[in-house]
């Protein structure tokens, strides 16, 4: 297992950024029969491009690996207020924060001894990149006594389908909010991705 810190190191680094290490290394390679001094520059390009190779072979393994990281949920749920109605949001993310489209939510309240009841949900864009979350509206007041959330959701990215379900107890629900949105290309590494915010008193 790689750590947190070299995984966020090979995402900032990107596609781009490996190529651009690889780069480097054919030019040290390309630099050795240009030396004044054969032996010992050769020796220190030669170091210089091994390095430099090496390093992009293990930045392409470790990217390779993030980009097969699955869609899932976050731990808890998020509970609040929008106009006088009770709403719940439940975080997600494409691996560490990958790129997506065209996401489809689906969250049921199945109460204790009940019929289980659709509750409006949505996302806030159709293009995403880092974490993002689910909202769903309670307008009816359904959502009460004991019972679970259950959330289905699907997305689209590089060609592939991704989807992730969950189950979540009344308890798992928590008031604040989650860190803000992210829309853009760009990756966003966040550890505390599905940690509840308090709200703010007063």
């Amino acid at each position: 297992m790689h750590s947190d810190v070299t995984i966020a190191a090979v995402e900032r680094l990107g596609r781009r950024g490996i190529w651009g290490v690889m780069g480097a290394a054919a030019l040290a390679l390309g630099a050795m029969p240009l030396a004044v001094t054969p032996l010992a520059a050769d020796a220190v390009l030669g170091s210089v491009a091994a390095v430099l190779l090496g390093g992009a072979g293990w930045a392409w393994s470790v990217r390779r690996r993030l980009s097969d990281l699955p869609l899932q949920l976050g731990a808890l749920v998020a509970g609040g207020s929008v106009d006088g109605a009770a709403t719940y949001r439940f975080a997600a993310r494409l691996g560490h924060g990958r790129a997506l489209q065209a996401p489809e939510p689906h969250v049921r309240w199945e109460p204790a001894g009940g019929a289980a009841v659709e509750l409006p949900a949505h996302v806030a864009a159709q293009q995403l990149c880092g974490p993002f979350v689910v909202q769903a509206v309670d307008a009816e007041g359904v959502v009460r006594g004991p019972g679970c959330f259950r959330v289905d959701l699907r997305v689209r990215s590089g060609g592939r389908d991704w989807s992730a379900h969950g189950s979540f107890e009344h308890g798992a629900v928590k008031p604040g909010r989650f860190q803000p949105l992210v829309v853009g290309r760009s990756v966003s590494f966040n550890a505390g991705w599905d940690q509840v915010v308090p709200p703010v008193e007063g």
